[in-house]
């Protein structure tokens, strides 16, 4: 890991704050520039399909494949919940906000060979991660959310 300020500035960055973690499951909410609300989401994999979501609505970073599927992409399963995106103003408000147990700022810069490529900005110690997929990623989140675990325990 590597400390190093986070690039305010590039508009696909979301805050993740992760308030619980029950068993194997992450649940918390998430900010965008594009949300004055926040965004909750109940497992990592719910985070991962609105944040998909968010990037093919903001086409950044593009998606260099396009994902095959048997359903009518005009058709959106009925229990999806909607988002919609407009830009907030306030960037550092977004920024601001934490998680009770942990809080990453996640900048994806590419979305290559069918899944994502950037950096985790860990909030509590200005600390970065590279990951060069989605495991990669889901890796970081459950190795720092472990390691605030095992830090609560011992203490």
């Amino acid at each position: 890991m590597m400390k190093e300020k986070l690039n305010v500035s590039a508009s696909n960055i979301v805050n993740v704050c992760i308030d619980n973690i029950d068993g194997v499951e992450r649940s918390g909410r998430f900010y965008c520039y594009y949300s004055k609300d926040p965004i909750f989401f109940r497992s990592i994999h719910e985070l991962f399909r609105y944040m998909e979501r968010f990037m093919n609505e903001l086409n950044f970073p593009q998606s260099s494949t396009e994902l095959r599927t048997y359903e009518d992409k005009q058709q959106k399963p009925a229990n999806e919940k909607r988002i919609s995106f407009t830009e907030v103003s306030n960037r550092e408000q977004i920024l601001e906000q934490r998680g009770s147990i942990d809080t990453l700022a996640v900048y994806v810069r590419y979305r290559q060979n069918a899944t994502w490529q950037g950096s985790v900005y860990h909030m509590k110690n200005n600390e970065r991660e590279d990951f060069n997929s989605e495991l990669d990623l889901l890796k970081i989140i459950e190795n720092c959310q472990n390691s605030t675990k095992n830090v609560a325990e011992s203490g």
